[in-house]
């Protein structure tokens, strides 16, 4: 920083000292393998949403949108080790085959939910 006083002609410079401070890292603590396998996972609350049908019917020709957004085919979660996971919510479910509109329904999921839709076998 530096002050010149104009009237007078003179510059007087004053200096800035900075001060720092540190901080003392601290290191984080480690945990044994006992302690890793306490640790409970992480456990996924969205509501899940299966798909069954019947015996006969393949599912990888039906399309499902979720609030009119393509998620995947039925074949794609139909097992229940492959849920389609959702935001809890109200949801509007389209099943399409061909691009026609087979079933739909509004669900209401909450947090936590299994909901299994049964797929009815086509008419035509």
């Amino acid at each position: 920083m530096s002050i010149f006083n104009f009237s007078r002609g003179v510059l007087v410079v004053i200096p800035a000292f900075i001060v720092l401070s540190g901080c003392k890292l601290m290191p984080e603590p480690t945990l044994t393998a006992e302690q890793l396998q306490q640790l409970q996972p992480i456990q996924d609350l969205r509501p899940q949403l299966l798909f069954s049908l019947d015996a006969a019917e393949q599912g990888a020709a039906l399309d499902i949108y979720v609030n009119t957004l393509y998620m995947g085919t039925v074949a794609d979660f139909h097992s229940a080790n492959r849920p389609l996971r959702l935001l809890s919510g109200q949801h509007t479910i389209e099943i399409r085959e061909q691009n026609e509109i087979r079933l739909q329904t509004t669900l209401e999921l909450p947090n936590g939910a299994v909901r299994i839709m049964h797929i009815p076998v086509s008419a035509s």
